[in-house]
């Protein structure tokens, strides 16, 4: 993993797309996430069912590195998705198959079964 080790609980195949603030398919600029933290570097968005289990929870995605999940975005209705944040002056764009690593502490609500929306 990059040369870092880590603890996790779950480990997921996901597609991963990139936005920053004005890179936001959005007829305006949004700084501005779901959980009220600015669109920035190690900040992810996933599919509203997602959020809704795991707001705040830290991850790691190799290429893109530590992050925890902090908004909300459409997704894909058929696949598993992860929109990676970064600023609008250090946007890199990244999209593809990438793993996200769910780390630990274990949530107290899990939830077990991804729906892809």
């Amino acid at each position: 993993m990059d040369g870092v080790a880590i603890q996790y609980w779950r480990a997921v195949r996901v597609y991963t797309t990139s936005y920053s603030p004005c890179r936001s398919a959005a007829d305006r600029c949004y700084s501005g996430t779901a959980s009220g933290k600015a669109v920035q570097k190690g900040v992810v968005s996933v599919v509203s069912r997602w959020y809704a289990y795991m707001a705040g929870q830290p991850i790691y995605i190799p290429g893109y590195g530590y992050a925890t999940i902090e908004d909300i975005g459409g997704g894909f209705s058929d696949r598993y998705w992860v929109d990676l944040a970064w600023s609008d002056d250090d946007y890199q764009p990244m999209e593809g198959w990438n793993t996200v690593f769910f780390l630990v502490p274990v949530p107290a609500n899990i939830l077990y079964i991804l729906p892809y929306r």
